[in-house]
């Protein structure tokens, strides 16, 4: 495993996460953004509402 270092993790790519990055980014924060997902967007990118995409908010946790 890689071990790397930055100033901010953000977690999770949806609408807010990439925000976050982008604008801490811009202010210059070196950021890395973590996904679980193959792609980015989260819900908004799949037509869901929160957490609609199988993940109860009880088990959120196991992928922090």
């Amino acid at each position: 495993m890689k071990k790397m270092e930055t100033e901010i993790v953000v977690i999770a790519a949806g609408p807010a996460g990439l925000s976050a990055a982008v604008e801490a980014a811009e202010n210059g924060a070196d950021v890395i953004v973590l996904e679980k997902a193959s792609t980015v967007g989260g819900a908004a990118n799949m037509g869901m509402g929160p957490l609609g995409n199988g993940c109860s908010a009880s088990n959120s946790f196991q992928y922090v």
